[in-house]
């Protein structure tokens, strides 16, 4: 979610990475290896907001 920040963003990036085998300084990184090793992720599609 890309109101995500700060603890909770790390967190996110943290256990991805940890799945992955990689370390995610940032966000950025993320989609960039995800495009690189074609996971099948669509990074460009807003994404909807849980419901209530």
């Amino acid at each position: 979610m890309p109101t995500c920040f700060g603890a909770a963003r790390r967190l996110v990036l943290d256990h991805l990475g940890n799945t992955l085998g990689q370390k995610f300084p940032h966000d950025g990184a993320f989609v960039r290896y995800a495009r690189e090793k074609k996971l099948n992720l669509d990074l460009t599609t807003p994404p909807k907001r849980p419901g209530p």
